[in-house]
C-alpha cells in the first residue's frame, strides 16, 4: 500500500505542476495559483522528497536475512523463527529485477503465478554470485532428474 502511495504521489508530483502550467496560459488557474506556480511546484516535489524516506527506510530494514544454497533446495532465514526451505523441483523460475537499492530476486514455484519468497541484494558482487549459483543449481538439478528419468527408463 504504501509503495503505490508512494508512487501516486510522485506521479501527481510532476503531472500537476505541467497541467497547471498548461492551464494558466487560458487564464483558468484562479489569481492565487498564478501568482504563487513556482511555490506549488516546489511543495510537491519538496513533498515527495520528504515522503521518499518514508518508503525506502522500511524496505531496507523490512526483512534481512541470510541464503544457503545446498544440493537440493535453498534455505532462507530471515531471524530465528522465520526458516523456508525451497526445493529446487518445485521452481519453475527466477526473476531478477534491478531496483533503487539494488536487484530483487523473485522465485516461483511450479503451480503458482506468483512468487514463493523474494529478496534483495545490494552488492552487485553478491547480485552475480546470487543469479550465477541460482542458474547453475538448478540447471544441475534438471540434469540430474532427467538423468534419473533416462536411467530409469532403460
Amino acid at each position: 500500500m504504501l509503495h503505490s502511495l508512494f508512487r501516486t504521489l510522485l506521479v501527481t508530483a510532476f503531472i500537476l505542476p505541467i497541467l497547471v502550467i498548461y492551464f494558466k496560459g487560458d487564464d483558468f488557474i484562479p489569481d492565487p495559483f498564478a501568482n504563487y506556480i513556482y511555490t506549488y511546484i516546489f511543495f510537491f516535489i519538496l513533498f515527495c522528497f520528504l515522503l521518499a524516506p518514508f518508503y525506502y527506510i522500511p524496505s531496507l530494514i523490512s526483512k534481512r536475512g541470510k541464503l544457503k544454497i545446498n544440493d537440493d533446495h535453498l534455505v532462507f532465514n530471515f531471524g530465528k523463527k522465520d526458516t523456508r526451505i525451497i526445493y529446487f523441483k518445485d521452481i519453475r523460475s527466477y526473476i531478477k529485477e534491478n531496483t533503487s537499492i539494488g536487484f530483487s530476486f523473485f522465485i516461483y514455484p511450479l503451480d503458482d503465478i506468483y512468487p514463493t519468497i523474494s529478496f534483495y541484494v545490494e552488492n552487485i558482487h553478491e547480485i552475480d554470485a546470487v543469479d550465477t549459483l541460482l542458474t547453475n543449481k538448478i540447471n544441475e538439478y534438471i540434469e540430474k532428474e532427467e538423468k534419473d528419468k533416462t536411467n530409469l527408463k532403460v
